[in-house]
């Protein structure tokens, strides 16, 4: 796997694996998105990124880029971020390696499971 590619698979996977986590800023998992900019000649994520401009407002996404989101701007994050979950979830699990992949659906599913039980008791 080349560098950039390797380095491009991390930011997919770690957007997967924080794409479900309630203690995550949606804010934050939206600028960790705009870090595909980078990986667009390895997988192109940039008509995803063009949904939260359009979702969010250009102003609103600026703010949250920069780190300046405001309460309401944390509430529209959290309302784009349920709105694409599904849609960006399997655009994601395209862009990942393979190797990357196979451990989404076994591992990570496993754990999700296990704190999903642990917590239900």
């Amino acid at each position: 796997m080349s560098n950039d590619r390797a380095k491009c698979n991390t930011i997919f996977v770690n957007l997967l694996r924080f794409h479900r986590q309630p203690d995550v800023l949606s804010s934050a998992f939206i600028r960790e998105f705009f870090e595909t900019v980078r990986c667009d000649r390895v997988f192109d994520m940039s008509s995803n990124r063009d949904e939260y401009e359009q979702k969010l407002t250009k102003p609103r996404l600026e703010r949250i880029l920069e780190f300046r989101s405001t309460d309401e701007d944390e509430l529209a994050a959290a309302q784009a971020a349920v709105h694409y979950h599904t849609w960006h979830e399997k655009r994601l699990l395209a862009a990942i390696s393979w190797p990357s992949l196979v451990y989404y659906h076994t591992v990570t599913r496993a754990e999700r499971t296990i704190h999903w039980v642990i917590r239900s008791n």
